[in-house]
């Protein structure tokens, strides 16, 4: 539970993004030009057969989760952690979907909520479920994602991915823990 002190505290760095957003560009009319209408560039695109795109972090809590304060804080500080609109929190775990191609920020969200001395919760565990493919460099495996590029050095797992084929994986992140955090994935399982 957040102490009542600090709940005001929790929601200033909030409000403070929600003012600042959007600040560098002027009004409509301000400068008697419409704003730009192109989209805002995101992480280089990389195609993929199946144009399959799936990420998805699940972020398992201990400790207080069922106070409307503690809910409250960690949809929140994950939701900015993240980059993503989509946050959920349910039975104890924070789900944090990307719906589009987008940098997924995998670190941020377990090291914010595991660092917030507002929240008295504990992180357990981190899930990845996304779309990509195997690729060996250097002799050492790595996880691409789909359209995206982003990846990830692969731990021993239980699945030997093949290297090339587009699949959806479930997998561990290992690596958040402990310094440098460097993330790994460790894969569970495959669902296609």
């Amino acid at each position: 539970m957040v102490h009542p002190r600090f709940s005001a505290l929790l929601f200033l760095p909030l409000l403070l993004l929600s003012l600042l957003d959007g600040c560098d560009t002027p009004p409509q009319g301000a400068s008697g030009t419409q704003p730009s209408q192109d989209p805002v560039p995101t992480a280089p695109e990389r195609s993929s057969p199946s144009g399959t795109w799936k990420a998805e972090i699940r972020v398992k809590l201990g400790g207080c989760t069922s106070c409307a304060d503690c809910r409250t804080g960690i949809r929140q500080i994950s939701q900015i952690q993240s980059g993503s609109d989509h946050v959920e929190f349910k039975d104890g775990v924070a789900r944090i979907v990307y719906p589009t191609p987008a940098p997924i920020r995998l670190l941020e969200v377990p090291l914010a909520l595991s660092h917030s001395d507002l929240l008295k919760t504990h992180v357990d565990g981190v899930e990845l479920e996304v779309a990509g493919q195997a690729e060996e460099r250097d002799g050492s495996r790595f996880f691409v994602t789909s359209q995206t590029g982003q990846s990830w050095p692969m731990s021993a797992g239980k699945f030997d991915l093949p290297l090339g084929r587009t699949v959806v994986i479930v997998a561990w992140v290992d690596g958040w823990r402990k310094e440098p955090h460097v993330a790994s994935l460790r894969v569970q399982r495959v669902v296609y």
